[in-house]
This record gives structure tokens, sequence and C-alpha cells, in this order.
């Protein structure tokens, strides 16, 4: 008898110690996440643990963060592709910026300890390109055309396709 008393004890304990250790190193998220190719949104109700997600970007690309804290402890790190953390905070900044230096992925990590709050990160992509334009070579067969006064006399080349009418100014025609 006493050893069945002693034998459900040690179950009843070691039950205990597994269910209460069971319960400290669960992680737990309650809200909505949405991840995507040029955002990420991490709305949270109650969060105890990590979030990942990576966003690729390139060269001048700027990821418009808003970032708030309501409760608990809720941080997010952005690093670059070359392990510079590009920004570290607890969303105490609830607005604000951060242009990618470099091509590449950019890994966005969160983590929550009766944490309540929100962080939407959205991406602005860079226009695809941001040089101007080449302007084209002038060639001899281009042919500019120019306004004249209605009394201004004109000449008439052979070919019938081109009409031109250069300025009376640099051409002295007298007319009898």
């Amino acid at each position: 008898m006493k050893q069945q008393k002693f034998f459900v004890i040690v179950i009843t304990v070691c039950a205990l110690l597994l269910s209460l250790t069971g319960c400290a190193s669960s992680s737990a998220f309650d809200g909505s996440s949405a991840k995507n190719a040029d955002s990420y949104h991490l709305d949270v109700k109650i969060m105890n643990g990590t979030d990942t997600h990576t966003l690729e970007l390139k060269q001048g690309d700027t990821l418009k963060i808003l970032f708030e804290t309501v409760k608990g402890a809720l941080e997010m790190k952005i690093t670059s592709p070359d392990g510079t953390s590009l920004y570290q905070g607890d969303g105490t900044v609830t607005e604000f910026t951060v242009e990618a230096p470099v091509d590449g992925p950019y890994a966005i990590v969160v983590a929550g300890q009766n944490a309540k709050g929100r962080i939407h990160v959205d991406v602005e992509k860079v226009p695809a390109s941001t040089e101007p334009a080449e302007t084209p070579e002038p060639s001899n067969s281009t042919v500019e055309e120019e306004i004249l006064p209605a009394e201004a006399p004109t000449r008439e080349t052979t070919d019938t396709s081109v009409s031109i009418a250069p300025p009376v100014q640099e051409h002295n025609i007298r007319m009898p």
C-alpha cells in the first residue's frame, strides 16, 4: 500500500513538472500575419516568441514602416544582406522609413514577450531606370522646321517630300 501511494505521488509530481515546463517554454501568437514579396504585416493581440520574414530589395528601395507597441515588449530588427543592422527598436518611434543600401535579401526579425501591437512594413520600389534617357545624336537627314513670318520668302528644294523654309537673316535673298 505504501509503495502504491509513493508511486502515485511520483507520477503526479512528474506530470505536474512536465505540464509546467511546457507552459513556460511555449511560444504563443494571437493576431494576424501577412507575409508577401513586397510587405510584412503583423497585427498582434498577444505574442510570446519570434517571427521572421525576408524581403528581396534593390538598392534604393524604401521600407515604409509603421511600428506600434501597445503592451509588453515588442522588438524588431532589420538586417541587410551583409549582416549590417539597419534598424533595431521597440516601437517607440511609430512611423519611419529605411532605405536599402544594396541589392539582396533583407531579414526582419520580430520578438515579443506578452506583447500587443502592430508592425506594417511596405516596400516602395525604386523606379526601374533612374538614369535619364539618352538623346539621339543629330544626323544630317533630320530637318528642323522653323516658323517664319508670313511675308518671308521660301525656297523649295528639288526633293518634293521636304520643304525647307530658312530664316531670312541667314540667306540674304532680294526680291526684284
